[in-house]
């Protein structure tokens, strides 16, 4: 017996569709949470009861996917929120959104992770996934397994600081390095490092300070030192073939004019 196809309950009808398939007018047609058909307008009749979301005139165009996003929930709401961040992404197109582990508490257990999920759940108005740092090796496991896309790790030396590198989350010694990327291995996901070669850092930030110079500018210009030395001394990074996003997405598609509004 074969299953029968899921109901359409919902159309963006009549817009420009960009697609893999090129540009054309046509319906997106939606199932729950899955895109079903795009069809030529009007193609497939379809009943009064599903919801029309009139495109004419407007760009149907793919959600993005950001894979590194600062949604400073929970710890530094003074700067941003699952609210704000997500509402400010889901008006630029971006559909899902990655949150970074520097919070306050830092994503480094099971417990931390299940329990911004939650936040997520309650407050994010886009899909959503976050990476979390493997520091801990034996929460890397349990935390693959509750679905986290990735792992990530700031390659800084942990001073105790409470941002932007909470302690936690800062790691320069490569031994543990080493460790991290063999309990991530067998989970099948990313480890990504954002890089640095703290020396560097120390002696160029140094040099802004004995000035007297504390300012964010003074922090970017360390960090772009000798064209950004920090980034480039580091080791070859090993590639990622692949990421799998938490299974919790809506379809991700944004029906408006090209500034945005997505559904």
């Amino acid at each position: 017996m074969t299953a029968s196809a899921p109901a359409i309950d919902r159309v963006v009808a009549g817009g420009t569709v960009v697609s893999g398939a090129g540009v054309e007018s046509a319906d997106v047609l939606i199932a729950g949470e899955q895109i079903a058909a795009i069809a030529a307008p009007g193609a497939i009749p379809l009943p009064d009861s599903v919801e029309r979301i009139d495109a004419a005139g407007k760009w149907v165009l793919p959600g993005m996917v950001d894979v590194h996003v600062h949604l400073r929930e929970p710890g530094y709401v003074h700067k941003e929120d699952i609210s704000t961040c997500t509402a400010a992404a889901a008006a630029g197109g971006v559909t899902t959104v990655f949150g970074m582990p520097n919070l306050n508490p830092v994503t480094k257990n099971l417990q931390v992770l299940e329990e911004l999920f939650d936040l997520y759940d309650a407050k994010s108005i886009v899909d959503w996934n976050h990476n979390p740092v493997p520091s801990v090796l034996a929460e890397v496991q349990p935390m693959a397994d509750a679905g986290v896309a990735a792992f990530k790790i700031y390659m800084v030396v942990d001073t105790g600081r409470d941002y932007p590198h909470p302690s936690g989350t800062g790691i320069h010694d490569h031994g543990h390095l080493l460790r991290m990327f063999e309990a991530i291995g067998p989970t099948g996901l990313p480890f990504m490092i954002h890089p640095h070669d703290q020396a560097i850092m120390d002696v160029t930030e140094q040099s802004h300070w004995d000035r007297g110079d504390r300012s964010p500018a003074a922090y970017a210009q360390t960090l772009a030192t000798h064209n950004g030395l920090i980034w480039d001394a580091r080791p070859p990074a090993p590639s990622c073939t692949s990421c799998t996003c938490r299974p919790r997405a809506r379809w991700s598609w944004c029906a408006g004019p090209r500034s945005g509004a997505c559904r």
